[in-house]
């Protein structure tokens, strides 16, 4: 009798945990840049993106050690560049990737209902033809305060528009590998 055997190829692995920190410095500082930084232009759109230093400052000092704890399970990473989002209603980000990184990341300091959920693309070329028969080609990781996804820096992915009548706050960082350490 012939054996039929299954092999799962090219998986793509998101890591997520929740973190339980108080985020409320974080937040401040946020809002106190915000007035004095114009927003750089990136993916996201009628929203603000801080600077992308936020790993220079102590108020981001805790998040930093946490990530870095927490990827040890992946690689050996330092974190090359962080910033953070203010997504006023109707703001949200456009499909991208994070070039020149190796995994990138996502914390929700703030994450009010019908805010915008993190949507993430299938990688394989072969989804465009999926999508035309009706399948599923994307991901949406549903965000919550506190909540840390990471994910490879190619993995294309969006967030959705927030609806909610509040600012949706979340500090995104890329992972860059460190070597010989």
């Amino acid at each position: 009798m012939t054996q039929l055997f299954m092999e799962d190829l090219f998986p793509t692995r998101v890591y997520h945990c929740d973190i339980e920190i108080d985020n409320d410095a974080m937040i401040k500082k946020l809002y106190e840049m915000q007035k004095t930084e114009a927003s750089l232009q990136n993916s996201m759109r009628l929203g603000w993106h801080s600077p992308t230093i936020l790993h220079t400052l102590p108020e981001f000092h805790l998040l930093c050690s946490f990530i870095l704890n927490l990827s040890k399970a992946i690689d050996n990473f330092y974190i090359s560049n962080m910033w953070g989002n203010i997504l006023p209603k109707y703001g949200y980000n456009v499909a991208h990737t994070h070039p020149n990184s190796a995994y990138s990341g996502v914390y929700y300091l703030k994450k009010p209902e019908n805010s915008g959920n993190l949507v993430l693309m299938d990688p394989r070329p072969g989804h465009v033809a999926e999508y035309k028969y009706g399948g599923d080609v994307t991901t949406v990781i549903e965000g919550t305060q506190g909540k840390l996804v990471m994910f490879p820096n190619w993995l294309e992915h969006r967030v959705e528009q927030n609806l909610s009548e509040e600012d949706r706050i979340a500090v995104s960082f890329n992972l860059g590998k460190s070597h010989g350490k």
